[in-house]
């Protein structure tokens, strides 16, 4: 390692002490217009305490998720420096210029990535749901007497 390995943990542990601290803030503003927002849900005969709950602890692990993402993205893009202000990883070298491209991005503008993806359960699911339904019977009324021949009304028997 270049800077030592105290070094870095000293970095990872600043880096995780001001994330916690501007995420933290972010979380009680969140639980603050969550707590306004989810008295509504009563009206959907939903218990407003146990859905402050639930998404409380849902938003929580979502902070935590985003905090160990950002350590990691910042710990993998942090440049080591000498004292001087040289870049330890690149004396007396020079820099070399790189180009990344993935090859098979070009597959998903063409037309067979399209046609695999209406081909897929899900697009046959999605044009299923905007389809017409079309009765070929009456419709039976909730106290009409049942269909099947059971003679009890419909809401008892096969309505249920």
């Amino acid at each position: 390692m270049l800077a030592g390995k105290e070094n870095l943990n000293l970095f990872i542990r600043y880096q995780y002490v001001q994330s916690i601290d501007k995420k933290w803030l972010d979380h009680l503003e969140t639980l603050e217009s969550l707590r306004e927002a989810v008295y509504l849900r009563s009206y959907g005969s939903k218990n407003p305490l146990t859905e402050y709950k639930i998404d409380g602890f849902n938003i929580f692990y979502d902070m935590l998720d985003s905090i160990r993402l950002e350590i990691a993205g910042r710990v993998f893009k942090v440049r080591v420096t000498n004292a001087q202000g040289q870049d330890m990883q690149r004396q007396g070298k020079q820099p070399i210029a790189m180009n990344a491209q993935h090859n098979a991005m070009q597959s998903f503008n063409s037309g067979a990535a399209r046609s695999a993806a209406n081909a897929s359960p899900m697009a046959s699911r999605r044009q299923s749901e905007n389809a017409t339904v079309v009765r070929s019977t009456p419709k039976v009324g909730r106290n009409d007497p049942c269909p099947c021949g059971s003679g009890k009304k419909y809401k008892q028997c096969c309505g249920k």
